[in-house]
């Protein structure tokens, strides 16, 4: 078995990548750079291409592969089933955004489809294989398996099953960091241009919860992810409360998994205080779990 991840979502198809090559299964990840370092931290798995190769690398290098496994660029699937038929097995995975609609810089689903060659005479091709609904529910069609990264997802991709994100423990653990605590904060979240920290900070307080917070902001101040460990390290708490276009997510960050791993308590979106990584995000689980949905 051979199996190429094209794209990679916060280290996700990376981390199954390294995981899947520990199980004896030839394993690489398509991927553009990116600026908080997680290619270059998994370089043996990845095979690194400029934005304006990614499309036609990612159609061409899949030829010698027995599955086909996209992380959120759903427009491919179109372009690899004309290709392969059914002689390959296409895996459509959504990490949260694309599905939400919800991060102002998202490329529209038309324009991705555009890029890849789509055009309004192949539109004959689907509806003559009976794909008739929005383009967005047709490519989940022409998958063979639809996986999605967090259960609130299931009911945005249909006949989706929830694959939990994994976490690299050999890079994020409990081993004694080398940066001292922070004297001046207590907790520590990350700031991203989709979510609403005010919203959130005003949602803590309100409720009187008494954590001073570090506001991590990783878009413009990026920690490499070699040293997210250590960063996360220098506090006893995460904060995982995240508002998105208005409304509290329901589901735990995969920064806030990661600090679960390194051993903080995660302060989640109901209030309570997580102590432990479950054991089904540990990367070796995730992937033994992948490998029965494959």
């Amino acid at each position: 078995m051979k199996i190429l991840h094209i794209n990679d979502q916060a280290g996700v198809a990376c981390i199954l990548a390294k995981f899947q090559e520990k199980q004896g299964v030839k394993s690489k990840v398509i991927a553009i750079p990116d600026k908080y370092g997680i290619k270059e931290y998994y370089k043996n798995n990845v095979i690194l291409v400029e934005k304006e190769n990614f499309y036609n690398t990612s159609l061409n290098e899949s030829a010698s592969y027995d599955i086909i496994h996209l992380h959120s660029v759903d427009a491919l699937v179109y372009k690899l089933r004309r290709r392969y038929g059914n002689k390959k097995k296409i895996i459509l995975h959504y990490h949260g955004t694309e599905l939400r609609g919800n991060y102002k810089k998202s490329i529209s689903l038309a324009l991705r489809l555009k890029r890849v060659g789509v055009k309004m005479k192949n539109k004959l091709w689907l509806l003559r294989n009976g794909y008739t609904g929005s383009i967005q529910q047709t490519m989940q069609h022409l998958a063979d398996i639809v996986l999605v990264s967090t259960p609130d997802l299931l009911k945005l991709a249909n006949k989706s099953y929830y694959l939990p994100n994994p976490v690299d423990t050999e890079l994020f653990n409990e081993n004694i960091s080398s940066f001292n605590k922070d004297d001046k904060y207590d907790a520590i979240t990350i700031k991203t241009e989709a979510i609403d920290i005010q919203k959130a900070l005003n949602y803590i307080k309100d409720r009187n919860l008494t954590h001073n917070i570090y506001i991590h902001d990783r878009t413009y101040n990026p920690t490499p992810y070699k040293d997210m460990p250590d960063l996360l390290k220098k506090y006893n708490t995460y904060i995982d409360i995240k508002f998105v276009n208005g409304k509290l997510l329901e589901s735990s960050s995969k920064t806030a998994l990661e600090s679960l791993a390194c051993g903080l308590q995660v302060l989640n979106y109901q209030l309570k205080y997580i102590n432990k990584l479950p054991h089904e995000h540990e990367a070796l689980n995730v992937v033994k779990n992948l490998f029965n949905l494959y």
